[in-house]
């Protein structure tokens, strides 16, 4: 996944996009906790009902399975995204949009020679009328 924001300033933008992914990674490591600990409470409550030991020795093996998974939302900074390359600033000779101007004087430009081609290659594949002088 590629996250990218395009803005005034190059700076300010690279910055947005690493707080972004560390929010989001945030989020994720919180509700995988919450996840984990409803399911334990759930597990625990039902480990407590159960009587036979096939059911109870299932409850703990899942009950140990939200443990880890808790564990490791716990330990891992980056728990939904690793970050491949942290955001950096671009160059400041890239352009970050196409130059409205340029594309505004190019546009016809093109068109009128692409134009013109045209009319010059059609008048040269058609046959020629044969015109009458009389």
């Amino acid at each position: 996944m590629t996250l990218q924001i395009d803005w005034r300033d190059r700076s300010e933008a690279a910055r947005w996009v690493n707080e972004i992914a560390a929010r989001l990674n945030a989020e994720m490591r919180a509700r995988a906790i919450e996840q984990a600990d409803a399911s334990v409470s759930f597990l625990e409550k039902e480990l407590g009902t159960t009587s036979t030991v096939e059911i109870r020795d299932s409850i703990n093996r899942l009950i140990e399975a939200q443990i880890k998974q808790r564990m490791l939302a716990n330990v891992t900074r980056e728990y939904a995204f690793r970050v491949v390359d942290r955001a950096l600033p671009s160059d400041a000779d890239d352009p970050v949009r196409p130059q409205k101007l340029m594309l505004f004087v190019l546009g016809p430009v093109v068109g009128l020679v692409l134009g013109i081609v045209a009319v010059l290659g059609l008048d040269m594949i058609r046959p020629k009328r044969k015109r009458l002088h009389d």
